[in-house]
């Protein structure tokens, strides 16, 4: 008989003995640095907010095709998505200051 005391590995996995909750903090915390990222980008490029608007429109779509795309076509990932985005949207000046920021961060 297993001791009670003890929580078995998969009652972990499952979540039963609440192992997952850290799990799920750091994939938050995780998300709340992109957004802190893409906020001081967007600071330190100058963008408008109808930049910005236009470029979370584009990578918000990109990702709903990523996921309901039935045939399973890769299209290539969110980063190189956002750059070809931002190559259609920003003013030279700013693309300069994007791949600067690059190599800084």
């Amino acid at each position: 008989m297993a001791d009670s005391g003890n929580v078995s590995t998969a009652a972990q996995y499952n979540g039963s003995s609440g192992g997952n909750v850290n799990v799920l903090a750091a994939s938050e915390s995780s998300a709340g640095n992109s957004d802190t990222a893409d906020a001081d980008m967007y600071t330190y490029l100058g963008m408008t907010s109808e930049q910005i608007s236009r470029l979370e429109t584009e990578i918000e779509r990109f990702k709903k095709q990523m996921v309901n795309d039935p045939n399973g076509e890769m299209r290539g990932t969110v980063d190189s998505e956002r750059e070809r985005q931002l190559k259609e949207i920003l003013t030279a000046e700013q693309l300069d200051k994007y791949y600067k920021w690059q190599v800084e961060n």
